[in-house]
């Protein structure tokens, strides 16, 4: 099993925009940490949207979060979107 390249052109109409989006998506999700500090007093215990650096979204519920996105046009899968936490979150393996 080995990696192989693909042909852009072979990609479904959606992959190829996750692709595209990637690098704004990464500068996205670095917006979370960034403004780590001014998230949690703005929306502590919320899911937050960000795209292209600003809250776009955020609510208690994440469903009313990808709604908002969809009511904007956006596919949900196009914003960054996290649940803000003051409270540490634990995993279990």
């Amino acid at each position: 099993m080995g990696v192989r390249a693909v042909n852009l052109r072979e990609l479904s109409t959606e992959s190829r925009e996750v692709l595209n989006d990637l690098p704004r998506f990464k500068l996205d999700h670095q917006y979370f940490r960034a403004n780590r500090d001014a998230l949690l007093r703005d929306h502590d215990g919320e899911w937050v949207a960000v795209y292209k650096q600003a809250v776009i979204s955020a609510h208690r519920d994440r469903e009313r979060v990808i709604r908002d996105l969809e009511e904007r046009g956006l596919r949900p899968s196009a914003a960054a979107i996290r649940l803000v936490t003051s409270k540490q979150r634990l995993y279990f393996f």
